[in-house]
């Protein structure tokens, strides 16, 4: 298997996809079998369900039917009195006292029919309704809870023990833990600003082969712009002469339309891969995608041939101005992955050997997967890896996802989440697989580094933060979504206090005045109202601590527990608990879990 995850893509395709879809079928029935569930019985019982549920619904629909012939015969009641009073208004004539007594008819029709067959009609059908929702909803409920036992075996650490399976060296960590954090940062030149701009929203990290990675998607704010628009009607005379000779003044209108650019705050979600390897130490470099996958071959032909003169060029200046830039022999990758901008030859040749260069080449051409969707830069030993499929993946691994009254549906959901879920990230994966030596363990002897006073890494107070809900932590006048970011406070035993700041924007109407040249050859102060945003920030303190337990676990045992972790907003999330203070509570936090 080794030689064959040296070369990612066909791995996946000969082997990985197919062997992963068969270890879910397996895991999901050695889960049903230790649940001991009936499962045929589950089967009838959800068919029957939603066979009453079918009928429920057409009852529903067939209401709502009712209710709008209900509306039109009192609308069109309505419309006959109206009708009928208005043929007394002047005198009367045979027309007239025809569409009276019509109207008289529709009126005493409309009304018969509606008290005589609408409502009772309606009344006998939601009456009916309501016996076939109760009917459905404790097939419901029986359903579900035959399949309780199931759903309760599922957890947040099934969709990584089956990567696991398939790829042993990947070892996942059930958060971004401090040991992981420290390693990265002391021994592989992780740097990672603290910005006030954007917030940790989710992590999935561990080891590969003992290299440490982490997936990671940030709330990024920026500041952007945003075009207001105003508007004013004008009046004015003009003077015109008329076929006759004579001069005559006519009244035109005219809407001025006038526009300012005002600063706007913008918000989105970015997912990167960071893997740390000693291989290369000194390199730095970075390409972006171009989607070569979508290249006809004759393009691609074009692309790498005018790619070659310009690195030709490039290597014939380098020279020139004493730099260091040297042509690849494989002038398909060096086009192709276009990382032009490295500072070291000879270890980007050490990094990308031949076989190397080909499976990038591969990946970059895969029209059947991915392909070119990843941008690749390297600063060191910390390497960065930003696709474009990784920025709509489903990176909550939550068994709730899968949680259903139906085996089958649970089936399905249990094997589309896993098998997309391993898509995405072993195609995040699949640059660094590519490159033979970054499979090798770690052979240096790394820097020792010290034990921190908190417990939790601050990325692991955001995703918590987060989780609980931006709207809990923010300003009263917040406008705009918010950045929350973390800052350890003290510990109690295994229980961090962290200070949560909010950052975001209130916003306050404003007018300009904008000049605008009319017809009448007048200068008009048009107003453009648009909205200035203004910074606010609100802090709050947020107690975290690590509870043993499932999602599932730690839901069975919620009533059991002290009413006063859940008196205030709070959150699990892959076996950390988070819960806003309202007072000095970190003790209890502490003490009851």
């Amino acid at each position: 298997m080794e030689n064959q995850i040296l070369e990612p893509l066909k791995y996946y395709q000969q082997t990985a996809k197919v062997q992963h879809e068969n270890n879910i079928d397996e895991y999901f029935n050695k889960l049903v079998n230790e649940s001991k569930i009936n499962a045929e019985e589950n089967r009838q019982t959800a068919k029957l369900f939603r066979k009453q549920d079918k009928i429920a619904s057409q009852t529903k629909s067939k209401i709502s039917r009712l209710k709008v012939w209900r509306i039109l015969l009192i609308v069109l009641s309505v419309i006959s009195v109206i009708t009928c009073f208005g043929t007394f208004v002047s005198e009367p004539n045979e027309l007239k006292v025809i569409v009276r007594i019509l109207s008289v008819f529709v009126f005493i029709g409309s009304l018969l029919l509606i008290f005589l067959f609408i409502n009772k009609k309606l009344k006998h059908s939601e009456e009916l309704y309501q016996k076939q929702r109760e009917t459905a909803d404790k097939t419901y409920q029986l359903a579900l809870s035959q399949m309780t036992p199931l759903n309760q075996r599922f957890t947040e650490n099934d969709t990584f023990d089956l990567i696991e399976k398939i790829i042993p060296r990947l070892k996942f960590n059930r958060d971004y833990n401090l040991d992981l954090d420290e390693d990265f940062r002391k021994n592989f030149s992780f740097e990672s600003e603290n910005l006030d701009t954007r917030s940790v929203v989710n992590t999935v990290s561990g080891r590969y082969n003992e290299n440490p990675f982490m997936f990671c998607r940030h709330l990024n704010h920026y500041m952007s712009t945003k075009t207001y628009t105003g508007t004013k009607l004008i009046t004015y005379q003009v003077h015109y002469r008329d076929s006759d000779g004579k001069m005559r003044t006519a009244t035109r209108t005219q809407t001025l339309v006038a526009t300012v650019t005002k600063p706007f705050p913008m918000y989105a979600y970015a997912t990167a891969l960071n893997y740390g390897h000693q291989t290369a130490p000194d390199l730095s470099f970075s390409r972006s995608y171009n989607h070569v996958e979508d290249w006809s071959e004759s393009k691609v032909d074009r692309h790498v041939r005018k790619g070659e003169r310009k690195l030709r060029k490039k290597a014939q200046k380098a020279v020139e101005k004493g730099e260091q830039f040297t042509e690849m022999t494989n002038s398909e990758f060096d086009v192709l992955f276009g990382a032009t901008d490295r500072n070291h030859e000879v270890q980007f040749r050490v990094m990308f050997s031949p076989a190397a260069q080909l499976n990038m080449v591969k990946l970059m051409r895969a029209s059947e997967e991915y392909g070119d969707d990843f941008s690749f830069v390297k600063h060191g030993k910390h390497n960065y890896i930003v696709s474009e499929h990784a920025q709509s993946w489903d990176m909550d691994a939550s068994p709730s996802k899968y949680w259903s009254y139906d085996i089958d549906i649970a089936h399905k959901n249990f094997k589309d989440f896993n098998n997309q879920y391993f898509r995405s990230l072993y195609f995040d994966f699949a640059p660094l697989l590519s490159i033979p030596t970054y499979h090798e363990k770690p052979s240096a002897t790394f820097e020792k580094y010290d034990k921190l006073t908190q417990n939790y890494t601050d990325y692991e107070y955001e995703v918590l933060a987060n989780s609980i809900g931006y709207r809990n932590f923010e300003h009263a006048d917040s406008k705009t979504q918010c950045i929350l970011k973390a800052d350890h406070l003290y510990s109690t035993n295994t229980t961090d206090c962290v200070q949560i700041s909010a950052y975001s924007y209130t916003s306050l109407p404003r007018i300009d005045i904008v000049p605008v040249l009319g017809r009448d050859g007048r200068m008009h102060g048009v107003p453009v109202p648009w909205e200035e945003f203004l910074p606010v920030k609100n802090v709050s303190k947020m107690a975290i601590k690590r509870v043993s337990m499932t999602a599932g676990q730690f839901e069975s045992k919620k009533p059991s527990l002290d009413s006063g972790l859940f008196n205030a907003p709070n959150a699990y999330y892959h076996g950390l608990f988070a819960k806003i203070l309202t007072n000095n509570e970190v003790d209890l936090v502490d003490t009851k879990l």
